[in-house]
């Protein structure tokens, strides 16, 4: 590898990083967040197996989405960006029919997700323009 081949991989790999630590903190919280409301909401008593395979299930799409951009970015990062932005389904299908969606509410909802929301944009994005910064060849240099 050349030096300017190695200077032009170094912020790509620094990017993926960053977004690979960004994926698994995006899919841990929808994990611990998400999951376990649901199962009880389900009726599942907590501890018995029913109730950990509902978690892993309401989980897997976040955790695959995390799995395919640490090995593929460009499939990976569409992967959580579609994910993402099919979060307010996921959430809002979690939700008691029962419950009152009142202004409160919905602020509340939108202040506790939009963070997490972000993040996972966030991730998907440096993980698309890290694929990009790594598939561009580098610029030849001088030869004078």
């Amino acid at each position: 590898m050349t030096g300017a081949q190695e200077a032009t991989d170094r912020p790509a790999k620094w990017l993926r990083r960053v977004a690979r630590v960004l994926a698994v903190i995006w899919a841990g919280y929808w994990t611990f967040w998400l999951a376990p409301p649901t199962a009880e909401f389900l009726g599942l008593e907590e501890y018995t197996l029913p109730y950990y395979l509902t978690i892993a299930i309401l989980a897997l799409p976040f955790w695959v989405a995390a799995a395919i951009a640490w090995r593929r970015e460009s499939v990976g990062g569409v992967a959580l960006l579609v994910a993402t932005f099919l979060l307010p389904w996921l959430v809002t299908a979690s939700l008691p029919s029962y419950h009152y969606w009142s202004l409160g509410f919905m602020v509340i909802w939108v202040l506790l997700s939009l963070p997490i929301f972000v993040l996972g944009c966030f991730a998907g994005s440096l993980f698309l323009v890290s694929w990009r910064r790594s598939r561009t060849p580098a610029t030849p240099e001088a030869t004078e």
